[in-house]
């Protein structure tokens, strides 16, 4: 007998093709602003970013361009994602923490 494909690594992969190429290009997909100025994200491009309900987006402007962009842990002065400490619900990493400590 055959063997039965496996559905998530095909998707998996369709999706991280996806995100590649719509990092390269416009998707041409488009979505309504609503009354409350508010858009929806294709589930595709979702799924293809990893963004579920209750992530950050950060919303900024390059050119003529809204950028949306997933908002991951990252140290809240310099930006890194390495060494991370949560201080006072803020994310802090090892070099920005000696730099603080030393009064620089």
């Amino acid at each position: 007998m055959g063997q039965a494909p496996d559905i998530g690594v095909g998707s998996y992969q369709h999706e991280a093709k996806l995100a590649l190429n719509m990092a390269r290009k416009h998707t041409g997909m488009t979505r309504k602003v609503d009354d409350l100025g508010r858009i929806v994200l294709p589930a595709e491009i979702r799924r293809a970013f990893d963004i579920h309900v209750g992530d950050l987006l950060d919303i900024s402007v390059q050119g003529n361009q809204i950028v949306l962009g997933k908002v991951e842990d990252r140290c809240i002065f310099c930006g890194t994602d390495v060494d991370l400490i949560q201080h006072h619900d803020k994310l802090v990493c090892l070099v920005c923490r000696k730099s603080l400590a030393e009064g620089v």
